[in-house]
């Protein structure tokens, strides 16, 4: 016992891939050394984490700060015109415009993930919600040339405002990559094991080697696009915590010309969403 507290007593925030040995320990005490190797092991890869989303987050927001600096260094280099200077200001303002949906989208994500964070769970029919998230991209659609298909109905028990932050996600990454003059289809289902919902579009596809990482934060499987005002590599993990924190799950599948999401729902039963706690 005395070993195994010297043990840990030299593990620090600095020291965490260190181990208590298990070999040296008495067999009746295996099953705690090995509780305590299991729980710093989960700690270490809660910092790992932790670390790269630091890292990651400080990246990003390099990227606009640096862009800003530039613009305004150029600007002031010579006397311009107020055509310019205005010019100049309107990029400004898109560059802050993209760093505060970034730290909204940060917030989100830390609020999210608190055990005080509340839900305001209703019923309602998902289909006729992928309806209206569907006419709100209306326009954009249009623009892009891109044609938006909806069906199915589906009875689900979630927060209606981050469900439809979710599916408005998703929507928004499958308009980025859908070719002109295609369809990007969401369809709503029901099943005994409760409500999906999968938005699907047409494109290149994503790699087998991305699939399990697409739901990371700031991961992006496109490098040309890695710089975009209209991505900061934070919309599809947000969709993954929200369907996560209703207790379902969300996955992604892709072939040769076709990516689909799916948002899987628990089912709705006597006021609850079956296995929510």
């Amino acid at each position: 016992m005395r070993a195994i507290a010297a043990s840990a007593q030299s593990i620090t925030a600095e020291r965490l891939d260190s181990r208590i040995d298990v070999s040296s320990a008495p067999l009746e005490l295996h099953d705690l050394a090995q509780t305590l190797n299991a729980m710093l092991q989960r700690l270490q890869q809660g910092f790992d984490r932790l670390w790269q989303f630091t890292v990651d987050l400080a990246h990003d927001l390099r990227t606009p700060i640096g862009n800003m600096r530039g613009a305004s260094e150029v600007a002031l280099a010579r006397t311009r015109s107020a055509t310019d200077y205005r010019a100049l200001l309107a990029s400004n303002i898109e560059e802050c415009d993209r760093v505060t949906r970034m730290i909204e989208n940060v917030l989100f994500l830390a609020r999210a993930e608190s055990p005080q964070f509340a839900l305001h769970r209703s019923q309602f029919d998902a289909g006729e919600e992928l309806q209206r998230i569907a006419e709100y991209f209306d326009g954009i659609s249009a623009e892009s040339g891109v044609q938006v298909q909806v069906s199915g109905h589906a009875q689900i028990y979630a927060d209606r405002e981050l469900f439809r932050r979710a599916v408005s996600n998703l929507f928004a990454n499958a308009l980025r990559y859908t070719p002109r003059d295609e369809t990007i289809c969401m369809v709503a289902a029901e099943s005994t094991l409760g409500a999906s919902i999968r938005v699907q579009n047409p494109g290149e596809g994503i790699a087998a080697a991305d699939l399990g990482k697409v739901f990371d934060r700031f991961y992006r499987g496109d490098e040309a696009r890695s710089n975009s005002g209209t991505s900061n590599g934070l919309g599809l993990a947000i969709v993954k915590t929200i369907v996560e924190i209703h207790g379902g799950t969300a996955l992604a599948r892709s072939e040769v010309g076709t990516t689909a999401f799916e948002l899987h729902f628990p089912a709705f039963r006597d006021g609850t969403a079956a296995g929510s706690i």
